[in-house]
């Protein structure tokens, strides 16, 4: 109902994701962040992770979907500035990179700060990602600890909800012909069904999505870091990434390509067909030069 109400109040969404939302997060976790820091949790253990800690932990990042979302977010962030006024594509892009840099600072200093929190209370065996976190809020926060982390969720999926809510209405209006408002009340009561069944059920349903998904995303965010201007690079190497990630997500046999063996199979071939766009633009242009 919440995000129903802020999505039906497009214009007004990044002014209360950045006012209200985004500070409660940043809050409870930078107190939890510096109580833990200061405290004497626990001694670390050895880890038990079978196989590499990075890339463990990099493909299990997967579930965050932060890269994901700030492809899409930055539309919001974009009809936002454009309902304030901000219209010059320049300027635009100068508020997407500050707001994107200091998302960088926030993110940065609040994940690498769980992970040293984690490693002190690792002796705690089978929590999973989610009770480690309310593990450490207790710890931090005393009784208190269970609530604040509880708003502090809250906070965080609604900023989420309502951001993709309003993207996903929004494009299948335009797709469908169907009102904005139909389209985000359907979502949000889908939502709510779905919601029912448990985070251990959608997390089983978004995993494999995920999968394939995500380095897609990161070869996107990539391509356009580098400005890479080539059409054809980028539908190749697109292509090639997502057909290893569905090969990945069907459990196809990868070994044979390297850094498979640590959830990368598509890094190789995304290279290659990098570089085999650029010897391919290379060679079309030398003969058309012939020609």
């Amino acid at each position: 109902g919440v995000t129903l109400f802020l999505v039906l109040n497009e214009s007004s969404i990044t002014d209360i994701l950045g006012k209200f939302l985004t500070p409660i997060i940043l809050l409870i976790l930078s107190l939890i962040t510096i109580l833990g820091i200061t405290s004497d949790l626990g001694t670390p253990v050895d880890s038990i992770i079978n196989g590499n800690p990075f890339s463990y932990g990099f493909v299990s990042g997967y579930q965050t979907m932060d890269a994901l979302a700030s492809v899409l977010f930055g539309v919001i962030i974009i009809r936002g500035l454009e309902g304030k006024g901000v219209t010059d594509t320049n300027e635009q892009k100068s508020f997407l990179s500050n707001a994107g840099f200091i998302a960088a600072i926030g993110l940065g200093f609040i994940y690498l700060s769980l992970i040293y929190l984690g490693a002190q209370i690792s002796s705690i065996k089978g929590l999973t990602t989610a009770q480690t976190t309310l593990t450490l809020a207790e710890m931090t926060l005393g009784n208190i600890g269970k609530i604040a982390f509880g708003i502090c969720v809250a906070a965080a999926c609604l900023t989420t909800s309502v951001g993709l809510v309003a993207l996903a209405s929004e494009w299948f209006s335009k797709l469908f012909k169907i009102s904005y408002k139909k389209i985000a009340l359907g979502i949000c009561i889908f939502s709510t069904i779905l919601s029912v069944a448990g985070l251990d059920y959608i997390i089983s349903l978004s995993v494999p999505v995920l999968v394939i998904l995500y380095p897609v995303t990161i070869v996107l965010i990539l391509l356009n870091i580098f400005a890479i201007k080539n059409h054809f690079t980028f539908k190749s190497v697109v292509a090639v990434t997502l057909i290893i990630s569905i090969a990945e997500m069907l459990k196809v046999d990868l070994s044979f390509i390297p850094l498979a063996n640590h959830g990368f199979p598509w890094v190789i071939p995304a290279l290659i067909a990098f570089g085999m766009s650029f010897i391919f633009k290379t060679e079309k242009l030398t003969l058309k030069k012939n020609a």
